[in-house]
């Protein structure tokens, strides 16, 4: 599209003019800056557009990576400031990013890039120089010569538009730009932001002050957009809930978490494809799909659930252990730690029966835990005697599931 461009620049009244260059290297900085102006004006205005982008969390980023994405962004933003160091120019630009105005995942050396560059405009603003730095929300950067990846746009623009940030109209990213270079503003953030969406997503981990002081976010925050309630709500999966056993209440509440889970991460309705155990950060949720699944268990129970709901319990045994503590609060299991991971015990063996031996595993262990009840350290008194009461001897080795939670449940009660 350069030849183009460049057309269409000069049907515009100007002149425009190539040079290939690695401005990360200031001596052929300075060689192309004293060539251009040898053939033509000096310049008045210089805007620094680099970018290089290269996703990764900072603590996988090595210093060689870190170097690479830094360099075209900082090192040739240092030597331009260093080339026209003597010179207030009309207007010296650079291209920062939101991802170091206010932070975005998986960006993290390129945040500190963006960083750089805000705080270089304060220098050389702090030497009375001109100098802007517009942090920039994602633009949507289609052009009339180059429609073959009209399909990566669209799916990059509604990936972007669900995190609250559609992508950025050019025509009003360079009336914006106009606007700051009139105003001679330093540092600047130029998004489209869909507030309700954003903050959501913002402050999910953390508050934000920086939030607080923008008047639509604030707006948000004092009144989150909470997911519709879907037809059974609370009380219909309570209502279902109530006539099941407890291994039959874990195994229903785990299923619906799975199921809902796998919708999220693009696997249909098969509940199978999510492990139970496993934590939701390494099936690959982030902060997005989180709040999409809480809006799904929201619509599905008629619960009013946080936005950290997936980071706070952060398995589906957990999560579901969760909500049947939620819809069940008068269940006495619904509250002490020790009883919740009992209800995660229940939910495993429900969801995975174990074989022959590791039964009998279990059995001794349980039988062991029960006895260690006992003020005696060996069976409650009574036991061995057979008397028929609460704490005779079970055969845990051949007894049923629902005899073994039943043995559980009386050697758990404090009375």
């Amino acid at each position: 599209g350069a030849p183009q461009l460049a057309a269409a620049i000069e049907e515009l009244g100007a002149e425009a003019v190539f040079a290939a260059c690695d401005i990360a290297d200031r001596d052929a900085l300075a060689a192309v800056v004293r060539q251009v102006e040898a053939d033509g004006p000096p310049v008045t205005a210089v805007v620094h557009a680099a970018a290089h982008i290269e996703l990764g969390m900072l603590a996988d980023t090595t210093a060689g990576a870190l170097s690479e994405i830094c360099r075209a962004k900082v090192l040739g933003a240092e030597n331009l400031d260093a080339v026209f160091a003597e010179r207030d120019l009309d207007a010296f630009v650079l291209f920062s990013s939101i991802a170091g105005f206010w932070g975005s995942g998986d960006h993290g050396a390129y945040a500190a890039a963006n960083a750089h560059l805000d705080t270089l405009a304060e220098r050389r603003r702090a030497r009375g120089l001109r100098a802007s730095s517009v942090a920039w929300g994602i633009w949507d950067a289609a052009n009339d010569w180059d429609e073959r990846n009209t399909e990566m746009r669209a799916l990059k623009n509604e990936k972007s538009s669900r995190h609250g940030l559609p992508l950025l109209d050019a025509e009003q990213a360079f009336t914006a730009l106009r606007r700051i270079i009139d105003h001679d503003e330093t540092v600047v953030a130029v998004a489209d932001v869909d507030w309700d969406r954003f903050v959501a997503l913002f402050t999910m981990a953390r508050e934000s002050v920086l939030l607080t002081e923008v008047p639509e976010a604030a707006r948000a925050l004092e009144s989150p957009e909470e997911p519709a309630a879907g037809p059974d709500g609370a009380d219909g999966l309570a209502r279902r809930l109530d006539g099941l056993s407890r291994p039959e209440q874990a195994h229903l509440l785990l299923e619906l978490v799975r199921a809902q889970a796998a919708a999220v991460l693009g696997h249909g309705p098969q509940a199978e494809a999510v492990d139970p155990g496993r934590a939701f950060r390494e099936m690959g949720f982030d902060s997005l799909t989180a709040v999409e699944l809480r809006n799904r268990l929201a619509s599905a129970t008629g619960l009013k659930l946080p936005a950290t709901l997936v980071f706070d319990h952060p398995s589906p045994l957990e999560l579901a252990a969760r909500l049947r503590a939620l819809l069940l609060p008068d269940d006495d299991s619904a509250h002490p730690l020790a009883l919740l991971r009992l209800g995660d015990f229940e939910a495993a063996l429900a969801a995975s029966p174990p074989d022959p031996a590791t039964r009998q595993q279990l059995a001794r262990r349980l039988q062991g835990l029960l006895w260690s009840w006992s003020e005696e350290g060996g069976p409650a008194d009574g036991a061995a005697a057979g008397q028929g009461d609460a704490t005779a001897p079970v055969d845990v080795a051949s007894a049923s599931a629902d005899e073994l939670f039943d043995l559980i449940d009386r050697g758990l009660d404090p009375s």
